[in-house]
């Protein structure tokens, strides 16, 4: 079973994913790192606090070669990077006043995973191997 979208849906994806998982190199990830950036950028589910999100601090070229380079794993659109990122978790501790509260989870050099459909462009940051 193969998802089949449009090429505007595969962009639509795309910037989504750049939307809720992209961070500059230089940002440094840290609780008001997480909680200000998930507040700006409206990542939430259905308007309620998403209880995590994986920020990867790196151009998105260099994620974009996970999905050509990277090790594919059992799943048909599965890749696990060859090369390493510096990831922050975000974790949702529960309290939704006044805005969603995170804490941070720094992963300095650890792999991730990426999805890609058509075009081989990352939609989906499944988080760290």
């Amino acid at each position: 079973n193969s998802l089949i979208f449009t090429d505007w849906q595969k962009y639509s994806i795309f910037n989504d994913f750049k939307r809720k998982h992209m961070a500059s190199e230089s940002a440094q990830g840290s609780d008001y790192f997480c909680i200000n950036e998930i507040r700006n950028r409206n990542i939430t589910i259905r308007g309620r606090c998403k209880e995590k999100n994986t920020f990867i601090f790196a151009d998105i070229a260099r994620v974009i070669k996970v999905c050509t380079n990277g090790e594919s794993l059992k799943k048909r659109d599965l890749f696990k990077s060859k090369e390493r990122f510096r990831i922050t978790d975000c974790s949702y501790t529960g309290n939704p006043q006044p805005v969603c509260q995170y804490k941070a989870i720094n992963y300095n050099h650890q792999d991730f995973f990426c999805v890609y459909f058509d075009l081989r462009l990352p939609v989906l940051c499944i988080g760290l191997c």
